[in-house]
């Protein structure tokens, strides 16, 4: 994804979370962002995209279909695990994965927010969000674990 496009998703973010920290957003490699709140506290932000469902010929990225959900989810949030490692430094205070995507499929019919209370993700981000840029909504996984 190239850079102005991050940048984009970034700041749409911070406009539609109202728990975004004040501070400098400072583009990065690894992790994508930093928010510098002060000169000792710093926020990573790894920004990534929904992988496609395991069908992934029927649909595209960054849709996210309600048969496969949990496995989306799960597959993008271990992919960035692993990477997480190399860019998990004592300066962050808080180390957040930002997963985006552009469309529920059948979203009338499908609440996210209940399945996010059901499911469990194990991994080592201090945060772990999801957020539907066609809406404009932002979604914790509040049930995410850390795992060493």
């Amino acid at each position: 994804m190239n850079p102005e496009r991050e940048l984009f998703i970034i700041e749409i973010f911070r406009d539609n979370f109202t728990g975004f920290p004040e501070g400098k957003i400072i583009k990065s490699e690894s992790p994508d962002f930093i928010i510098r709140r002060g000169p000792k506290s710093m926020i990573g932000i790894e920004l990534v995209q929904l992988l496609p469902p395991p069908e992934h010929h029927y649909s595209y990225a960054g849709i996210l279909k309600p048969r496969y959900s949990y496995e989306q989810l799960l597959m993008t949030i271990r992919l960035k695990e692993n990477k997480r490692k190399n860019y998990s430094n004592p300066r962050f205070n808080e180390l957040w994965l930002l997963i985006h995507f552009e469309y529920l499929e059948g979203s009338d019919s499908f609440n996210l927010n209940n399945q996010l209370e059901k499911w469990h993700f194990s991994n080592g981000f201090d945060r772990v969000f999801l957020f539907d840029l066609f809406n404009s909504k932002v979604y914790e996984c509040c049930h995410a674990y850390q795992k060493d």
